[in-house]
């Protein structure tokens, strides 16, 4: 899987590969990006319902400063982190052109979806489809 230094918002450093073992749902968002925050309460559903079997890890293209802000006023419960390049560090790596972008990756590091966009129920059947009967 693509990689690279993620940082949390105190500056804890992260890799995607730490999450190896679990199914890792990638969300590429922005603050700009209105369907990336409808999509937050169906996120919180899908960390609660699979929380033993995936971790979700929100990877935001904001800087630093709209990055915190956004973090905090919509109370983001899962991996929140930012690699600080935009599009050209990790987001590139994905090819993502579009917020929101969602990537799956399998227990052993391989991804096995991605999809762009967000209406309603459409997180639920992207990630059920994998993880329902596991």
């Amino acid at each position: 899987m693509a990689d690279g230094d993620l940082f949390d918002i105190e500056g804890k450093v992260y890799h995607l590969a730490d999450f190896r073992g679990k199914y890792v749902l990638i969300d590429f968002w922005s603050e700009g990006c209105d369907p990336c925050r409808m999509a937050i309460p169906e996120m919180k559903e899908i960390a609660e319902k699979y929380k033993d079997s995936l971790v979700i890890v929100g990877l935001s293209l904001d800087g630093e400063k709209i990055w915190k802000e956004m973090s905090t006023k919509h109370g983001i419960t899962w991996y929140n982190l930012n690699d600080l390049k935009g599009r050209s560090g990790i987001a590139a790596k994905y090819s993502v052109s579009g917020t929101p972008h969602y990537v799956l990756v399998s227990p052993s590091g391989t991804m096995t979806d991605k999809t762009t966009g967000y209406c309603k129920g459409s997180l639920k059947e992207f990630v059920g489809k994998y993880l329902d009967n596991k």
